[in-house]
């Protein structure tokens, strides 16, 4: 919805329409509501967004497909500040070829920061990261089962291998998996305690003797804790192979 200017002007010259947003029209007929997601979100207005606020959609957040069709940038900061969840999508293939989501992720980690804003305004690591864990939940409809690795919740889980170069040297996993990842060191993924994907990893041994800060990361304590930041959003947990009965320290990520 509104993802080119077309869009937004067709939307006030169609007689249908009666001079209404598109947003404004589909909330006329009983469609805006927490159920719905609004993809794109380019050309939308204030009263726009007071209305997707009060309904509690979900704006799903395409960056690469946006750039690939030069259809703009979205508003990251002023749908954030109302309160809008945000999601993030990869589109489809045909606008996203790699169809990447750790691609995603980087982009929306760093288009906004062309918007003209003070840097304070920008995007954080734990925004974006917020907006693939728990802005992917509800946009599912799936918040509250999905969203942080958390005792009830389901095992939906993506397993990163952290002596990879994405990682060398560990300073800070947030910021390293929105600007250095792109998902190469992804080594197992869950859906619902299910594995579906899985490849060797490289030997802990080996790893550790090129650089022996990894063993003493993973031994910090404060890295083993599920801490919720000052932003709200859940933090990956560094776990240990006995945690997880596996052979490396990986990374855990929703």
């Amino acid at each position: 919805m509104l993802e080119t200017k077309v869009q937004r002007v067709l939307a006030q010259e169609q007689e249908r329409f009666a001079g209404r947003s598109l947003v404004q029209y589909t909330k006329d007929l009983g469609l805006l509501s927490d159920r719905m997601n609004v993809i794109h979100a380019f050309w939308i207005d204030e009263v726009d967004l007071d209305l997707m606020a009060e309904a509690g959609v979900v704006v799903a957040h395409n960056p690469v497909s946006n750039l690939r069709l030069g259809s703009g940038v979205m508003p990251f900061r002023l749908i954030a500040d109302r309160g809008i969840p945000i999601c993030l999508g990869v589109d489809e293939a045909i606008c996203d070829d790699s169809v990447n989501m750790w691609s995603v992720v980087k982009t929306a980690g760093l288009i906004h920061n062309i918007s003209g804003l003070d840097s304070d305004l920008w995007p954080t690591a734990a925004e974006v990261l917020g907006c693939l864990w728990n802005g992917g939940a509800r946009a599912m409809g799936m918040q509250g089962r999905v969203g942080a690795v958390r005792a009830g919740l389901l095992a939906d889980l993506a397993l990163v291998d952290l002596h990879t170069l994405p990682f060398t040297p560990l300073n800070d996993l947030r910021r390293q998996l929105v600007y250095c990842h792109s998902g190469e060191a992804v080594t197992l993924t869950m859906v619902d305690g299910r594995v579906v994907f899985e490849q060797n990893i490289r030997d802990q041994g080996n790893a550790s003797k090129t650089n022996p800060l990894f063993l003493a990361l993973v031994k910090a304590p404060f890295l083993r804790t599920n801490d919720v930041s000052a932003t709200g959003v859940e933090s990956p947990i560094l776990a240990d192979k006995d945690t997880l009965n596996i052979s490396n320290p990986v990374a855990i990520t929703d």
